[in-house]
């Protein structure tokens, strides 16, 4: 090899050094849109609802976020979701390996405070029916979907 050569393959190897050391700190600097682990961001954290898209869709920040254990609602659902969240932070609890759905939404159980599970209470309240997913509160959803049936409010006096 010439020493034109040897100087050439130091340039082009420092040329690479240097640009996958910008490439690093891009990325650090979430340049990419890549914001992290769910699980370190979303789970036990704070949020507050800015949009509210559905009975069991809404917009926190930059995420939209699906309550887990809900599948249908009458029309009054989301206005019931709207009623009990008034404004409060809710904290997220994400039960799944998979956090995200095939629409790129976060899947997690809320709670407005220690005990108080939204997901539960729209069941409970007749406002929601609970769905087939399988996740850590699905027995808290099947009792709530009882206690609705027995008390026969809104949803299910329209199904019997």
């Amino acid at each position: 090899m010439t020493l034109r050569q040897i100087i050439l393959i130091r340039r082009l190897k420092r040329a690479i050094i240097a640009f996958l050391v910008l490439l690093c700190v891009l990325d650090y600097a979430r340049v990419f849109g890549y914001q992290g682990d769910d699980w370190r961001r979303f789970n036990r954290s704070s949020v507050h609802i800015d949009q509210l898209i559905d009975h069991r869709t809404f917009r926190a920040g930059d995420t939209t976020i699906r309550l887990l254990g809900i599948a249908e609602s009458p029309a009054d659902g989301g206005a019931f979701l709207r009623k009990k969240v008034n404004g409060q932070p809710i904290t997220l609890i994400l039960d799944q390996p998979q956090t995200r759905d095939e629409q790129g939404r976060l899947l997690a159980v809320a709670y407005l405070k220690p005990g108080d599970c939204l997901n539960v209470d729209c069941i409970s309240n007749g406002c929601a029916i609970d769905d087939t997913f399988s996740c850590s509160i699905r027995p808290d959803l099947e009792l709530a979907a009882i206690k609705a049936r027995r008390l026969a409010s809104r949803l299910w006096r329209q199904s019997q």
